[in-house]
């Protein structure tokens, strides 16, 4: 990396001269903050940074194959970090993307995951990694979950698949719920078996499905008299579509979607049925069609060939990813408001009286180690808590707030 390349050729000749190290600081963070990646969104260089961290802590990652290369990995990530100005928006794309590793089993170590957490820790404090280590112990005590569930149905035979469930802290995920749809028989029975069990041991809390997260998988015979099988990993919706295939070989799209219910809001069902079409599980009667229609006949391939024995097919739909982005930045930029209106009201708590100036100055300043505010924002913000008769602007005194206890 240029910044790891420019210490190491410049240091020595500058004998780690302060003035010199000040400008390559500053010069390296016009260049990470400032780039061309930048041009069509300010905090580009952040999430880039969250995603590249996601490949070297992931399972199979091609950037660094063994945990001497991770670590070294993980150190260059944080060099390039102490730089980032947006350090809220690297948080929430990093967040994210943890989520989605320990939700789906998909990291190459917890000690390495453990170990980015602190060096987070160590540039940020204790609460700029606080949900991080609180998502982390939900994956924790959801083993137990799990365990002593699947202790009590194998007392009693009661379930026909192997159940695991992640019980996750609402708050921690960002993850919505799930549209109704009907489950596969089998799915459903461990669903109402598992609120069963955790309602007799956690009274008043309620769970709420997040099958658009959930993964499963299912062995696929093409015919039923043959012995030759394949796996396949798939969301709960493909599962959903396919386990119907078990009572007849062929149906018309309109019969899938009465028997699924699977929402078509933005062509969703159309899109999934798309993707197994693709995989060549199932065959469509349509030919040509990007997207089947109601009277399409979707059948069963059971010609179906595959060097591969296992496969992943759970690819999120393309339409989900596109804007995925885009909404991470909404939220943060949403709760960048109310940082900044809480930072406001710690400041006029402790000063009771301040100028229009200093407040601004130091709403910045206590805001910096996690993203640059700019001044359009705190304005909008104290002006919202005038309204909310947290500040009141002092009679006879231009530009002087007081706090108002």
């Amino acid at each position: 990396m240029f910044i790891l390349t420019a210490t190491l050729i410049f240091n020595p000749s500058t004998e780690n001269d302060s003035g010199f190290s000040t400008q390559l600081d500053r010069a390296a963070s016009q260049f990470v903050n400032r780039n061309a990646v930048c041009e069509t969104r300010s905090s580009r260089s952040a999430e880039l940074l969250a995603r590249y961290s996601d490949s070297i802590l992931k399972k199979n990652a091609k950037v660094a194959s063994d945990d001497s290369d991770k670590e070294a990995a993980m150190s260059e990530v944080i060099t390039i970090f102490k730089f980032i100005d947006e350090k809220d928006v690297f948080m929430e794309f990093y967040a994210k993307l943890f989520g989605n590793r320990l939700v789906k089993e998909i990291s190459a170590s917890e000690d390495n995951e453990e170990t980015m957490i602190k060096k987070l820790k160590e540039e940020c404090g204790h609460e700029y990694t606080s949900r991080l280590q609180k998502m982390f112990k939900d994956i924790v005590v959801s083993r137990t979950h799990t365990e002593e569930f699947k202790n009590k149905t194998r007392n009693n035979n009661s379930l026909k698949v192997d159940f695991s469930i992640k019980v996750l802290t609402t708050g921690h995920w960002n993850y919505k719920p799930s549209n109704p749809f009907i489950l596969p028989i089998e799915i459903k029975a461990c669903q109402d078996q598992f609120l069963q069990h955790y309602s007799q041991k956690h009274s008043g809390r309620k769970l709420t499905w997040i099958f658009a997260h959930s993964r499963c998988e299912v062995k696929f015979f093409p015919k039923a008299e043959q012995a030759n099988f394949f796996i396949f990993t798939t969301t709960t919706h493909q599962l959903s579509i396919l386990s119907i295939f078990n009572q007849k070989s062929s149906y018309a799209v309109d019969e899938i979607r009465s028997l699924t219910e699977i929402e078509t809001e933005n062509d969703y069902l159309y899109k999934i049925i798309a993707q197994l079409l693709k995989t060549k599980i199932l065959t469509s009667s349509a030919t040509g069609s990007e997207l089947p229609s109601g009277n399409d006949q979707i059948s069963v391939n059971e010609a179906y060939k595959s060097k591969k024995k296992k496969m992943n097919i759970s690819q999120p739909i393309k339409q989900e990813t596109k804007t995925e982005s885009d909404l991470t930045v909404k939220r943060v930029e949403e709760d960048r408001g109310l940082a900044t209106q809480a930072a406001i009201v710690r400041i006029m708590k402790m000063r009771q009286r301040l100028n229009h100036n200093n407040l601004i100055t130091a709403v910045v300043e206590q805001l910096q180690a996690r993203f640059t505010a700019r001044v359009p924002l705190i304005k909008k913000q104290i002006e919202i808590l005038v309204e909310k008769e947290y500040i009141a602007r002092v009679d006879g005194e231009r530009d002087m707030y007081e706090y108002l206890a």
